[in-house]
């Protein structure tokens, strides 16, 4: 099991013209003083190996080492005709993932975000890997943007969910 949480604090931001936080967010004018602001979130994560490894921990450097499977992944064709598959499975390990984020403070509405995160990891060997996701994140988000040269707003919901799938093959020394 492991979880951490983080925060952020933004002192006397002001905004630019690189345009709005998010898509028909709040906006004020550029140069404008948003205040100190403070962005939170964190996240806690369960994994487990369904081929028995596990990840020792270093207590000389204050951190997890690399796991190593304790067979790395092969397949070759051997036997007299060549026929004969020989395999090894390398690591298998699944988990399971929840965050949140919050982006909301003072006058900037960035909104919430919950996400669950459900994962196959595959180690073929302590260099590489290949990640499977599945995310499924809820965004709740009401806002209020402002017409240009506008005091008055329009209150609009921009909550919804955001489904995703994603692979990735990682190498790393």
């Amino acid at each position: 099991f492991q979880s951490e949480y983080f925060g952020s604090w933004l002192y006397n931001t002001r905004t630019t013209n690189a345009g709005p936080y998010l898509t028909n967010g709040y906006q004020p004018k550029p140069g404008t003083s948003v205040g100190t602001v403070y962005y939170q979130g964190g996240y806690a994560e369960v994994l487990y190996f369904l081929t028995g490894e596990s990840r020792t921990y270093s207590k000389t450097e204050y951190r997890f080492d690399r796991p190593v499977p304790h067979n790395n992944f092969y397949a070759v064709r051997g036997g007299g005709s060549g026929r004969r598959l020989s395999v090894s499975e390398g690591a298998w390990q699944v988990g399971v993932r929840y965050n949140y984020l919050c982006l909301s403070d003072g006058e900037v509405n960035g909104g919430v975000l919950n996400g669950v995160t459900l994962g196959l990891n595959w180690l073929l060997n302590p260099n590489a890997r290949v990640y499977f996701n599945y995310d499924f994140t809820y965004r709740d988000f009401a806002s209020t943007p402002w017409k240009k040269d506008s005091t008055a707003g329009t209150s609009y919901n921009g909550s919804g969910c955001i489904n995703g799938f994603g692979t990735r093959l990682a190498f790393d020394f």
